[in-house]
């Protein structure tokens, strides 16, 4: 039995933990969110820009630590955009829904070991998802929120 994909899990399930309890994560997130300039008022620039944010978080943390990372600042972004708070923390399932790179998911990355799908061609399937993902999905996503009234 190969046990990497078992540590593997474990490290990145104990980082979300790690960031929250250490203060990493308000320490980022407060550093993140000036440097955004959120308005009230301008939604749509709003929800790209916390897209785009909370995927890069993805990147630093993997998807499910990024919530650790990003639901800490929820009161803080929903009081810059003017959004609610239940809009402002799913901002959080916009950067972790889209995977990017295939490391910042775990399942993806123990199911390469076992099969053996190198890194290389399992990113090419990765950022190609991705690129249809932000160009179609966020905006009927961005849409939908308009719709149920999540903006305010």
């Amino acid at each position: 039995m190969k046990y990497g994909p078992f540590f593997y899990i474990g490290a990145v399930l104990g980082l979300g933990a790690v960031m929250t309890h250490t203060g990493t994560s308000a320490a980022l997130g407060a550093s993140v969110l000036p440097a955004l300039a959120l308005v009230p008022g301008e939604n749509f620039r709003n929800f790209a820009l916390l897209a785009l944010a909370t995927s890069a978080a993805s990147l630093i943390t993997t998807n499910p630590a990024q919530p650790a990372l990003v639901a800490p600042l929820a009161q803080q972004i929903a009081e810059a955009t003017g959004w609610s708070l239940t809009a402002s923390l799913m901002t959080a399932a916009l950067g972790f829904s889209n995977v990017l790179l295939p490391y910042t998911v775990p399942p993806l990355m123990v199911a390469m070991q076992i099969t053996g799908i190198g890194f290389r061609d399992a990113a090419r399937y990765t950022l190609a998802l991705a690129v249809p993902s932000y160009l179609i999905l966020l905006p009927l996503d961005y849409l939908w929120w308009q719709a149920i009234g999540y903006f305010g």
